[in-house]
């Protein structure tokens, strides 16, 4: 490669919409459930100890998993990554949202 060729400058907006797509994957699962904490643990009849025990058992699971990601990372290119990523996220919150929703109308007022 030429030197010309290894700074080939991107447009600014392609790594705005890269950093908003990696803080999306977060903010529904984390920010929120740390916003609305207790109603969250009065709609699920949950204790403190019981949340935090369901975010330490995610935090384990999502080291080990980012022990596997990273060979992936060196291995297929950033665009690919981030778009299989949002797949699966998107497929997983649905299937969350759902049973959310059922658990939600389903609880006696």
């Amino acid at each position: 490669m030429t030197k010309k060729q290894l700074h080939v400058k991107q447009p600014f907006y392609i790594i705005l919409l890269l950093i908003v797509a990696g803080e999306a994957v977060f903010i529904l699962r984390f920010v929120l459930a740390r916003v609305f904490r207790p109603t969250f643990l009065d709609v699920f009849q949950l204790t403190n100890l019981e949340l935090g025990t369901c975010f330490s058992v995610y935090g384990i699971i999502a080291f080990v998993s980012y022990l596997f990601g990273g060979p992936y990372a060196d291995r297929f290119p950033p665009r690919k990554l981030m778009a299989i990523a949002e797949k699966f996220y998107n497929l997983n919150f649905e299937r969350d949202f759902k049973i959310t929703l059922l658990l939600i109308f389903s609880v006696s007022v």
